[in-house]
């Protein structure tokens, strides 16, 4: 059960129930053999208006927010990265305050392009795109280590990462693969998976760019533009699939997956915003505003619920409500949402215990 409480707003008491998940069979000869469809509209969806109330307005130096991008919270610090102001500040929590900020450049402690921010039981490891060094906080946000791992980048180039407490993955590093796994603490040969969807220089390439989620126990993974997120062990052996839709998803109308000798540049809208477990639940932010929030059973999918499902409104200037947008990342502490938004100047934090 989620309790929802928002500032001025109620408390919501929703139910889980259990996926509707129609099983496709299998296709020998492919990396995963079984295949799901989930109709999300088989759970109700609560509206959540977020207001004023709901911004983190930051205090003292480095205050200004212009385009906040990935978000991380520990106990007691929030990793924002910002990227056309400073890549990274570290924030106090509870009063705020920009406790450390990091500037753009090459020196120590500097950031150019920041690709992902993740967090482990051990450290907060910040990835930076081009570049073959993680560097390592801890959960005060100090850095702790930075380390160099170039023996496990084949191009040096990461779109996308994601942690869990022995291993990273990351996206677009190798012209066959779209995502790859590697050792966090141990120099080790890394593991490729998931072939290109289209072959390089056809249209549209933005299908071969990936979304990466990482847990303990299993990564998930979809295709911008593709409603199907794939589900694989820590060893990279894909172990099923889900196809999901709605009326939302429903509505998009991307070209065709397939190669295209074109020089004109082919527009893709995403599904999927943000993918990202969080604990033991899969949080997916849809089109049409909507966070939905799945737990999987790993060893059986048929068992995995559904937790809750969110719009997120927000009120125009003449009253009415109007659809919040597309998040650029979130995370949640056990007690609250944390979440950045694109065409935004703000972060926000929302009440949201999960139960």
């Amino acid at each position: 059960m989620i309790v929802l409480s928002a500032y001025r707003f109620y408390t919501v008491l929703v139910c889980v129930t259990c996926l509707v998940l129609g099983c496709t069979g299998k296709y020998p000869g492919t990396a995963s053999e079984i295949s799901y469809t989930l109709d999300l509209d088989t759970h109700p969806v609560t509206e959540i208006v977020i207001g004023d109330e709901h911004k983190i307005n930051l205090i003292g130096q480095d205050d200004l927010i212009s385009a906040p991008w990935y978000i991380t919270v520990t106990d007691q610090v929030i990793f924002l990265n910002d990227i056309e102001a400073s890549p990274l500040r570290i924030i106090d929590k509870e009063t705020h305050e920009v406790v450390r900020s990091y500037g753009k450049g090459r020196g120590p402690g500097e950031f150019n392009f920041i690709s992902g921010i993740s967090a482990n039981s051990r450290h907060v490891v910040v990835a930076e795109m081009g570049s073959s060094m993680n560097t390592y906080f801890n959960h005060m946000g100090v850095i702790d280590s930075m380390a160099v791992t170039s023996a496990n980048y084949k191009f040096g180039f990461i779109s996308v990462f994601a942690v869990n407490d022995s291993m990273f993955t990351s996206g677009a590093t190798n012209p066959d693969y779209l995502i790859q796994l590697n050792s966090l603490y141990r120099d080790e040969e890394p593991v490729f998976l998931k072939e290109r969807v289209i072959p390089l220089g056809h249209q549209p390439d933005v299908y071969n760019w990936p979304s990466i989620t990482l847990s303990d126990q299993y990564l998930a993974f979809s295709i911008t533009g593709i409603p199907e997120i794939t589900f694989a062990d820590l060893s990279g052996r894909e172990k099923f699939s889900i196809t999901v839709t709605s009326e939302e998803i429903r509505k998009i109308e991307n070209p065709p997956v397939e190669a295209v000798e074109s020089n004109e540049p082919m527009r893709v809208q995403s599904v999927f915003s943000v993918l990202k477990i969080i604990g033991n639940r899969l949080y997916i932010y849809s089109t049409g505003s909507i966070l939905n929030i799945i737990e999987i059973d790993f060893e059986d999918p048929a068992r995995s619920r559904i937790m809750g499902r969110f719009r997120f409104m927000e009120q125009s200037e003449n009253g009415y409500l109007k659809l919040f947008g597309l998040f650029s990342d979130l995370d949640h502490d056990g007690k609250d949402l944390y979440f950045t938004f694109r065409r935004s100047s703000s972060i926000y934090r929302l009440p949201f215990a999960l139960n």
